[in-house]
């Protein structure tokens, strides 16, 4: 390497010690496992796209903070909390809010959006009165890292941190066990605000609760092991506590239980053959889309995936098909949605058959033929169904 060379491979390292976590691992698949955090309502589907920056911005964290850039590390968590908090303030708001910000035009700093989170949304409040020592500690540990983003002290400054290391004035390990610690708060803090957003999150970490809801939710489950592991198991009994989420835990309490077997037809769409009749004693609980596949099947047909409309991935039953494929896609299905009735198409070693359905076609397939005796019994009920429901 010549001097020029040698002179830009200090500058880019000057300053600069990296470090690896000895949890690293850990922490990164557990920022994969939140990224499955999903929340299900209509008018907070944009709510996913925070969600995903702001565990981005967790594992830019993580990667900043193993390369030495230790001031960008902590703003990046303290960015993570910051948006999330964003994310509710403009959920509460509304549309508007949204496209006011998209635009970015004048938005509140972080304290005036936590001071409107108290007058917007009574679910915050209640959650936030219902653990103030886990809130406060968080604000606390925020205030402590302000000083490091905004390089108060000279043992922020990159060009003296050697210097101050070795005079014993700066603690790597008490560096490290402060992002340790406040990172794992703020994965605790992205799980409690996430369900704030949407409770159905925490309704769904509940089997009585889950139970009673008779839907299939795009909501993600909650990850409430996180706050029980770095905090308390208290801490979800809590919030299960405040009058915001007894209101609806009594309501959905007041609903039937759905047998197991029922709520795979509502939730995944499975259909267990030997549970027909428990599933059969609560079909007022399913679609009608369900219902008329229950049919079916009650009639002896074996059927084992059903495509209602013709789109994918339709219903499974307990019958596995002898062909699977590897690959899938839509314009193979909806391909059918337009054709006439056809039955018994030969489809590698299975079948398809085509039926027309309250409006578009519905596609079957099965690993036997239909017989014709089959054939007329479903034609059958497609009739009756369009009849009832014209």
């Amino acid at each position: 390497m010549d001097f020029k060379d040698v002179m830009i491979q200090r500058l880019c390292n000057q300053g600069r010690k990296k470090r690896t976590f000895p949890q690293r691992e850990d922490m990164l698949l557990t920022l994969h496992h939140l990224q499955m955090m999903t929340v299900g309502q209509a008018d907070r589907l944009f709510c996913n796209t925070f969600i995903s920056e702001s565990i981005q911005l967790l594992i830019n964290a993580v990667l900043l903070f193993e390369d030495g850039y230790f001031d960008c590390a902590f703003y990046s968590l303290r960015q993570s909390s910051e948006l999330f908090n964003n994310m509710l303030y403009i959920s509460n708001k509304g549309e508007d809010e949204l496209k006011e910000w998209n635009k970015k035009s004048y938005f509140p700093m972080n304290k005036k959006v936590l001071e409107q989170l108290e007058k917007l949304d009574c679910f915050y409040v209640q959650v936030k009165e219902s653990i103030p020592d886990f809130f406060e500690g968080y604000e606390n540990k925020i205030k402590n890292i302000n000083k490091i983003v905004h390089k108060q002290g000279l043992d922020n400054f990159y060009t003296l941190r050697d210097f101050c290391i070795r005079n014993k004035i700066h603690s790597e390990e008490q560096e490290l066990n402060l992002f340790m610690d406040l990172f794992n708060d703020t994965l605790c803090m992205l799980v409690i605000l996430y369900v704030i957003t949407d409770p159905i999150s925490l309704v769904l970490t509940d089997e009585k609760l889950s139970m009673r809801l008779h839907f299939a939710p795009m909501t993600e489950p909650a990850s409430i092991g996180i706050v029980e592991k770095y905090l308390s198991p208290q801490i979800i009994d809590k919030i299960k506590s405040t009058d915001c989420f007894k209101e609806l835990s009594d309501y959905l309490m007041e609903q039937e239980e759905m047998q197991p077997a029922v709520a795979d037809v509502v939730r995944w769409e499975f259909i267990d053959l030997d549970s027909l009749d428990d599933i059969n004693k609560q079909r007022h609980l399913l679609s009608l889309d369900a219902k008329l596949i229950i049919d079916i099947l009650l009639r002896g047909i074996n059927i084992s995936t059903i495509y209602p409309n013709c789109i994918f991935p339709g219903y499974n039953t307990s019958i596995k098909l002898k062909y699977q494929a590897n690959e899938w896609s839509s314009l193979e299905y909806s391909a059918f949605l337009n054709q006439g009735e056809q039955y018994n198409i030969c489809y590698h070693n299975v079948y398809r058959s085509v039926f027309r359905g309250y409006a578009d076609n519905w596609l079957l397939e099965h690993n036997n033929e239909l017989t014709q005796e089959e054939i007329e019994e479903i034609k059958g009920i497609f009739s009756d169904y369009r009849m009832q429901n014209a």
